[in-house]
């Protein structure tokens, strides 16, 4: 099983770039991590990069990879946001999704609204669900799910790095096939691309053309308060 990737992270039309993001790749696999900065919190460049430093720490080398793993991940990033707090007397805070594949297997964990989809045979297989107020309105029926882009509430998260003192993280693990097509973006990013848009442009041969087709996308449609977009595509051979 080889998984191949491309990444991008661009400033969009803001003066300061609040994503991070981080790939590792090796013999023991491939480790991703993807995060977004609050903007309007303070520091959330900072607490981003905090983050994903955290999770490439306790994702390199030869160990088991499972649930235990993955959310002490997040769970230590969050240790290192919050402390970061009261050293600064700031509030930062970040989302944080990451991704680590042991052999064949894929395991995904996340809080906030940074996306993971798994695309297999043209349709999705996984997409994670956000922590956030507009995901809690399609849950009760007041909105459906098309209607969270642009929705006046979509930026207000339910969970965040350095939120809280505990965070609880969403946890996936599964199979990977020949074939399959996994995705990490930012709502940046997912704001301007549909779903369908992403399934449309992973018939591409490689990640680094997929992704290329995707932030096109953006780049098109993006008004001119356009956030930072940053993603991290993935095809499995």
């Amino acid at each position: 099983m080889k998984y191949r990737y491309a990444a991008v992270t661009d400033v969009g039309k803001r003066e300061i770039n609040e994503d991070s993001l981080l790939t590792m790749e090796g013999r023991y696999g491939l480790a991703c991590a993807l995060a977004d900065g609050l903007g309007g919190q303070g520091f959330g460049d900072v607490a981003s990069q905090i983050a994903v430093e955290a999770v490439g720490e306790q994702l390199k080398g030869w160990f088991p990879v499972g649930k235990r793993r993955m959310t002490a991940c997040v769970e230590e990033a969050n240790r290192r946001v919050r402390r970061k707090q009261n050293e600064q007397s700031v509030p930062m805070m970040t989302t944080l999704s990451l991704l680590r594949t042991n052999g064949p297997y894929v395991h995904i964990a996340h809080v906030g609204d940074t996306r993971i989809y798994w695309f297999r045979d043209e349709r999705i297989l996984y997409q994670s669900t956000d922590h956030s107020v507009t995901q809690m309105m399609v849950t009760c029926g007041e909105i459906s799910p098309e209607q969270v882009r642009g929705h006046a509430s979509r930026n207000l998260l339910t969970r965040a790095i350095g939120y809280r003192a505990e965070v609880q993280a969403e946890y996936y693990r599964g199979r990977a096939r020949h074939g399959d097509r996994l995705l990490l973006c930012t709502d940046g990013f997912w704001e301007w691309v549909l779903e369908s848009d992403m399934l449309a442009a992973s018939t591409a041969e490689t990640p680094e053309v997929w992704l290329r087709r995707m932030c096109d996308m953006v780049r098109v449609r993006c008004d001119e308060d356009a956030d930072n977009f940053s993603a991290i595509a993935i095809t499995v051979e």
